[in-house]
This record gives C-alpha cells, structure tokens and sequence, in this order.
C-alpha cells in the first residue's frame, strides 16, 4: 500500500472545498475538517503565491468586515468596504452612551446630586461637576 502524507492530503481537501465555492477560513475549516488555524495558515500562503483571491468580505459580530471570503484562482482582491461609522461617528456614539449611563446611575442612587456629587450633608465628593465652557 502507498504511504500518503498528511500534508498532501490535508491540502488536496483544502483545494476540493475551495473549488467548490467561496468560504471563509472558519467555513473551510467546518467543511475540510481541518483545524481553523491550519486553514488559515494554507489560505495566506495560497493567497501570497498567487493561487487564491479575496473574493469578499463578511462583518462579524461587532458589524466590522474582518472576515476575508477566498477563491481559487489568480484574479485581483476585493476591496474592504469602508467602515459604517466615520471616526467622529464612532465618537458620538459613544459619548452619547457615557453620558446615558452617568444619568442612569445619578438616577438610580439618590444620595448622587447633579454632576455626579454626593449631597451637601454627606460632605463626600466622588468625582469633579463638569466644567461650564
């Protein structure tokens, strides 16, 4: 019997799944039954040489397009689509939140007066009133 190697083997199904579709790693991975960091380290070599493309991009959970789909084949990479958000977006955003949790909290401990202070009779102070510029 012909001794075959694991390396061959595992690639060869790495290949019959790409050229069956478009995947991710992660999909690969489930599909070939290789581990997802062994398919990750074959699909950028594949990409480097020239013998795989990225055909898309997917977001994951955080809605960010980290999730490169791969093709056979020797044709140019998709493009990133830009993020959602612009930068100052992103920071509105979370301003909006900072400032929805410190109401929530001032609302839900009375002892906090405006700005986050402990009242007058307590004379303890735990953080600085926001300045009036």
């Amino acid at each position: 019997m012909a001794q075959v190697k694991v390396n061959a083997l595992s690639f060869a199904l790495l290949v019959k799944e790409m050229l069956a579709g478009e995947y991710t790693c992660e999909e690969l991975a489930e599909r070939s039954g290789l581990h997802y960091v062994t398919v990750l380290h074959y699909t950028r070599e594949m990409h480097k040489a020239g013998s795989a493309y990225i055909c898309a991009w997917r977001m994951n959970e955080r809605k960010q397009y980290v999730l490169k789909v791969y093709g056979i084949g020797d044709r140019e990479d998709v493009r990133k689509p830009r993020a959602a958000m612009t930068p100052a977006q992103r920071q509105l955003k979370y301003r909006a939140k900072v400032r929805r949790r410190k109401e929530y909290e001032n609302a839900s401990n009375p002892a906090l007066g405006a700005g986050g202070q402990r009242t007058a009779a307590t004379g303890v102070r735990l953080m600085a009133a926001p300045s009036a510029s």
